[in-house]
């Protein structure tokens, strides 16, 4: 509630334009000779003499009061749309607080981040844009790319592979009835059904993979014209920002493709015929069995 009160008391005297603003959450009415262009506040003659003792503002623009709507630069050496400080909606992010891996305006360096290791925005963006770090974003994305494309080629032989299997199986079945004579009819439909219902269970899973795959390849086509910059300066800081969001959707995007791929894998259906009908025609064993080639043994007959 204090924190509160406090800061309400320090938005309050943005209006008048006389008072220091860093000092205003320590409850001191002092009053501003200067005013700083970065961190768009007034500041008193202590509050100065600290600004030039923090690496991170020690190069700020800091002017006369009088003269602080002219030539007024809000974009903290950044080029592009202002980003908002999520803390301090009003405020634009200026600064990247390597400590706590986070983007902060200069309200935030008052409240908790004044002893934190500080990079001023525009080196970090730099650093970001000129750097390897872009280049490795658009990499990592090229290679889901790839590896969707891959997974996709593969399900597509699988299904294939599934046709024949079934096929090969579903002859296997008619060879052996034909051993077994007329009695064996209705079990060998019986038969049949149970296939069918296996490749019906794998279709299935191949199509939703299949589908999974095309849906992710356009979620990185989405990220990847995120981070088209080519000759247009005005979006970094947006590209920088969107990066440093997209990393964990990097993360999900590698186990949707593996949950994808481990969904898309099929096993050969294989018919077993039975022994013991092979020498007890009359027998109650049935025509036989349906198993996948790892020779898992399904009860379906």
């Amino acid at each position: 509630m204090e924190a509160c009160k406090s800061t309400q008391k320090h938005e309050d005297t943005q209006d008048n334009g006389n008072l220091c603003q860093p000092c205003t959450f320590e409850d001191k009415q002092i009053e501003a000779t200067k005013y700083c262009r970065d961190c768009e506040e007034l500041l008193c003659t202590s509050c100065v003499v600290v600004h030039g003792k923090f690496k991170a503002t020690r190069h700020h623009r800091i002017v006369e009061k009088a003269d602080r709507d002219v030539n007024s630069d809000n974009t903290g050496g950044v080029v592009g749309t202002r980003e908002m400080c999520r803390e301090h909606p009003t405020e634009p992010i200026k600064y990247e607080c390597v400590s706590h891996n986070s983007l902060i305006c200069g309200h935030c360096i008052v409240e908790e981040h004044g002893t934190c290791n500080l990079n001023i925005l525009s080196e970090s963006v730099k650093e970001f844009i000129e750097g390897l770090k872009l280049k490795q974003l658009q990499d990592t994305l090229d290679a889901l790319s790839l590896e969707c494309d891959q997974r996709k080629y593969h399900s597509e032989e699988n299904m294939k592979q599934l046709d024949c299997s079934t096929d090969k199986a579903l002859h296997e079945i008619d060879e052996f009835f034909e051993r077994v004579s007329t009695y064996y009819i209705e079990r060998r439909d019986h038969v049949k059904v149970k296939v069918a219902q296996l490749k019906e269970r794998m279709q299935n899973d191949l199509i939703h993979s299949e589908y999974e795959y095309n849906a992710i390849q356009k979620t990185i086509q989405t990220l990847r014209q995120r981070f088209t910059i080519d000759k247009d300066k005005s979006i970094e800081l947006h590209v920088f920002v969107e990066a440093r969001q997209t990393k964990p959707k990097l993360v999900e995007l590698k186990k949707r493709i593996s949950a994808a791929e481990k969904q898309s894998r099929i096993d050969e259906i294989l018919f077993k015929t039975d022994p013991s009908t092979e020498s007890v025609l009359r027998s109650n064993h049935g025509l036989g069995s349906v198993c996948y080639k790892s020779g898992t043994i399904l009860n379906l007959l």
